[in-house]
């Protein structure tokens, strides 16, 4: 998951095809309940280790600040103008599932994934038995970054309860499945 997100920091400060972003601040959630809060402009470097994150501040005095025990990264006011479509779905160059936010939930959460190329795109709910709980969709989408959220009901329209469920997209014969966890 790091590697994502080094992937997209990258992307939102560097890259020409992002010059029109704005990135205001990047807040590391860590495991124990603490956070860092950095503004961008002043970081010198950022460093993506296996499970660690490694930030250089600007005209800093002492080395790198090392963030271990990461939870969730967020980035602070994200504002992108002028990005074509070609260029946001150049950025999917592989099929992959990312896991749900949130997880646990309650009532809702939302399931992104990417794909390369346009194909039909299955997205699904089975509970922990394996049941089909509800089919979101099934339709052929545009290559690219796609989101679809779940308000945890069943296709009856009944609220589901409590447990493990899958989220499964199915691109094409592929087929990748992710856990989450409905807390009422």
């Amino acid at each position: 998951m790091l590697k994502f997100y080094s992937f997209l920091i990258a992307m939102l400060l560097f890259s020409e095809n992002f010059a029109q972003s704005t990135v205001l601040g990047l807040i590391i959630n860590k495991k124990n309940g603490t956070f860092s809060e950095f503004e961008i402009q002043d970081i010198q470097r950022i460093t993506f280790g296996n499970d660690n994150i490694k930030v250089l501040k600007k005209n800093a005095t002492s080395p790198d600040i090392l963030i271990t025990e990461i939870d969730k990264l967020f980035f602070k006011d994200v504002l992108i103008t002028k990005l074509q479509e070609k260029e946001i779905n150049s950025l999917a160059n592989s099929f992959d599932l990312s896991p749900n936010y949130p997880n646990p939930f309650n009532p809702s959460t939302t399931i992104h994934y990417s794909i390369p190329t346009q194909e039909k795109v299955e997205v699904s709910i089975y509970n922990i038995n394996g049941a089909l709980v509800k089919e979101l969709f099934s339709t052929v989408q545009k290559a690219g970054n796609h989101k679809v959220k779940w308000d945890g009901r069943d296709e009856t329209g009944k609220i589901s309860s409590s447990g493990i469920y899958f989220s499964q997209v199915k691109y094409g014969k592929i087929t990748k499945s992710q856990k989450m966890s409905l807390i009422k």
